[in-house]
């Protein structure tokens, strides 16, 4: 005999949506009939109407009363391509007669109720465009259908299904709220064992893992039950969470990877035109049209509390640090480049009015302040750079969000915010010839760097100290952490390395010069060339 179960399992789940509960009792029929009421069989009979039939005429909530009255009726499938308008009436009296009712968004054309394979036609259409937020919220009709609560639950635990509060999901809800912590500490790093303990019921629930490249990323969850049919039901729920799943991250992956390619055109200036630029960036959604204040923030952390922190940390603090910046400014670029995040917002360059580089500034030592409380062990730190009126030059201000950045943590480790005009007469080394940078920095400090290499010393950070401390010997030495006597006669044998005065004015100047040029990455590699 056909069930109405095996009908549910071989349509596209889609299209299903059940009005009331299935029932946990497999309910066979004999025969799909569209006109009950001339039926004079005795066979039992399921239902198939449309809502809206030819003439015009709806369905309502009296008409379905009636045809539950009739002793052969065992279920009624309804069929309307959109919402069906007397869904919360249908759905009230089904107590009355226990007839299920199921609405169905597509028509009924072929019965597959005795083939239990899962039909190629079948996942075609329930994958085709369907999305992971779609399906979370599918999740309702399985609820609905098996008449207990239905959740999924990602990585952490956390709730990303559809949720309906009712006396009937209460204690569920509350199971679920008061288990997050424990199963967190539990299982994070082996959901496997989690998929394990349900099984043997060491957990008293019933788990389907969703898989997607081989990993578990979410959880199918529900009370314990041993019905068959909810297993099949369940189990097909969570293949298409599966499924889709990975299409959605093999399509974020190639979305991430364009992007990028945008994105390093823009800021390092690969466009032939400022109109191929624009016309590009609009395609993402994005209006550069107007000069733009672009910043760059930098998250890091110590090797030595790196194991205080959480696997995958990076990307969480990434992701809520992403998610509140759009929030605050919606019409802004802001995306992950290279480990940092940049952030790109219109302003006008003349007066500055849309969003002057101070409030920017006030802006993002709020956010790091904020989040860095949050995690201690992280350090966050954020360059700006100028704003230009033309957008092709924003690769400049990017370049110099990271010259400030740079520079402005080396010798203002206290700040965590650099604007690249903060940065004085260091910010003219942006414009000047890197290779006679790179001479004249090496043309002083060769000598230091020499014999740092050879014999282990670190002369050059012990100037460099004393640089950043206004030559002040006590400040210098506590920072150094060690004796003042012990700094000065470092001082004294730089002095006779440099075969300098390092207390000379021109020559203090020329020497702090030099050293500053050093900090920057591009000397760091051409340093070796010149050993």
């Amino acid at each position: 005999m056909k069930t109405i179960q095996d009908l549910l399992l071989s349509f596209p789940f889609k299209h299903v949506h059940p009005v009331t509960p299935v029932g946990t009792d497999i309910i066979g029929f004999e025969e799909i009939s569209s006109k009950p009421f001339e039926s004079e069989s005795s066979a039992s009979i399921l239902v198939y109407l449309p809502y809206i039939n030819e003439a015009r005429e709806r369905l309502t909530e009296d008409d379905v009363l009636q045809i539950m009255q009739l002793p052969q009726v065992v279920g009624i499938l309804l069929f309307h391509p959109r919402e069906l308008p007397i869904k919360e009436q249908l759905s009230g009296i089904y107590a009355l007669f226990e007839v299920p009712v199921i609405h169905l968004s597509y028509p009924l054309k072929e019965m597959t109720a005795n083939n239990k394979a899962l039909s190629t036609y079948q996942l075609i259409q329930d994958t085709h465009n369907t999305t992971m937020k779609e399906l979370f919220g599918r999740s309702l009709a399985v609820q609905k259908a098996i008449a207990q609560p239905v959740t999924v639950v990602d990585q952490n635990f956390k709730t990303v299904s559809e949720k309906v509060e009712s006396e009937a999901t209460s204690d569920w809800v509350q199971f679920l709220i008061h288990s997050r912590s424990k199963w967190l500490q539990q299982f994070y790093f082996r959901p496997e064992r989690f998929v394990d303990e349900a099984m043997n019921q060491s957990i008293p629930l019933t788990c389907y893992p969703v898989y997607a490249h081989e990993e578990i990323r979410y959880y199918v969850i529900t009370p314990v039950t041993e019905v068959t049919w909810f297993h099949d039901l369940l189990a097909y729920f969570a293949m298409l969470l599966s499924l889709v799943s990975q299409q959605e991250e093999k399509m974020n992956e190639l979305h991430l990877t364009f992007k990028n390619h945008f994105l390093h055109d823009l800021l390092y200036n690969n466009f032939k035109s400022e109109q191929a630029l624009l016309d590009q960036a609009a395609t993402w959604g994005w209006d550069l049209s107007d000069p733009h204040h672009l910043a760059v923030i930098r998250v890091s952390t110590d090797d030595s509390q790196r194991h205080q922190l959480d696997e995958g940390w990076r990307k969480e603090l990434f992701e809520r640090l992403l998610k509140r910046f759009r929030q605050d400014h919606s019409a802004g670029l802001i995306e992950v480049f290279q480990d940092d995040i940049v952030f790109i917002l219109r302003s006008d360059c003349s007066i500055e009015e849309a969003y002057p580089s101070d409030r920017l500034r006030a802006y993002l030592q709020e956010m790091i302040t904020r989040y860095s409380g949050k995690m201690p062990q992280v350090t966050m730190k954020a360059g700006i750079g100028k704003c230009y009126p033309n957008t092709k030059e924003l690769n400049k201000s990017y370049q110099e969000a990271l010259m400030a950045l740079k520079l402005g943590n080396e010798w203002s480790r206290e700040k965590q915010v650099f604007h690249i005009e903060d940065l004085g007469v260091l910010r003219l080394l942006f414009y000047l010839n890197q290779d006679h940078l790179v001479e004249f920095s090496s043309s002083y400090l060769k000598p230091l760097i020499d014999t740092d290499r050879q014999h282990q010393t670190d002369y050059l950070e012990t100037l460099k100290q004393w640089i950043i401390h206004d030559t002040n010997v006590q400040e210098t030495a506590g920072a150094m952490h060690f004796h003042p006597n012990t700094l000065r006669k470092r001082l004294q044998k730089i002095n006779k390395l440099l075969g300098v005065d390092i207390y000379n004015h021109e020559d203090f100047v020329n020497i702090s010069i030099a050293v500053k040029i050093h900090a920057i990455d591009f000397f760091q590699t051409n340093v070796k060339d010149l050993s």
